[in-house]
């Protein structure tokens, strides 16, 4: 079976200095290739550790509020 991997990237400290990410919208496009049951797993360090995907990993934030923490 195939997997998805993300190549998941630590760029900077805080949202408001990410230059660019992608979509809901592009994600979805994105998504649209492949089956519904592929799995999705990110991967870290360029492959030296992964991690999944869970219902509780998606979180909200408003994007105005700080984000220094």
């Amino acid at each position: 079976m195939k997997a998805l991997i993300i190549d998941a990237k630590r760029e900077r400290y805080s949202i408001s200095q990410i230059r660019r990410t992608l979509t809901v919208g592009e994600l979805k496009d994105l998504l649209e290739e492949y089956d519904d049951e592929t799995p999705i797993y990110l991967s870290h360090d360029d492959g030296y550790s992964y991690g999944g995907l869970s219902y509780d990993s998606l979180n909200e934030k408003d994007t105005d509020d700080n984000d220094e923490e």
